[in-house]
């Protein structure tokens, strides 16, 4: 199964776009994002899970990039998330290249607090749950 299944058939939480989105929203308003494990504080306290930008968008940027937005904010009012842990390829590529995800874990990080820093947007990781344990809470 690809990450894209995962959030389709299994958090039932489709992808806008399977290649561009970095996350989704389930019928219960939770919102699952593609988080990468090599962006993961050594300490596991922390992910980041986007970056601020001065400039307007050009054509370069990803579709994906408001979507995050949106969810980032909807995360700072309070919506419950979670982070997909995903594998990069190659986690030592230049960042400006678009990652491929080589695999994913089934155990999802319990999103928190999102605070800036130098220009990047972390989150901070409250847990560890497996997906049946997130499934069978059905947003309560």
């Amino acid at each position: 199964m690809n990450v894209t299944d995962f959030f389709n058939n299994v958090l039932h939480a489709k992808l806008a776009n399977p290649v561009q989105s970095w996350g989704a929203v389930d019928l219960s308003g939770r919102i699952f994002l593609r988080i990468w494990k090599d962006q993961i504080t050594p300490d596991g306290k922390k992910v980041r899970v986007g970056f601020i930008e001065n400039k307007p968008p050009t054509r370069k940027h990803s579709m994906g990039v408001p979507e995050r937005n949106r969810h980032i904010e909807s995360i700072k009012k309070g919506t419950e998330a979670f982070g997909v842990i995903c594998i990069a390829k190659n986690p030592h590529a230049d960042p400006s290249i678009r990652r491929r995800i080589d695999d994913f874990s089934k155990r999802l990080a319990k999103l928190g607090v999102i605070s800036e820093e130098n220009g990047i947007i972390y989150a901070d990781i409250v847990g560890y749950i497996a997906t049946d344990d997130v499934l069978n809470r059905k947003g309560d």
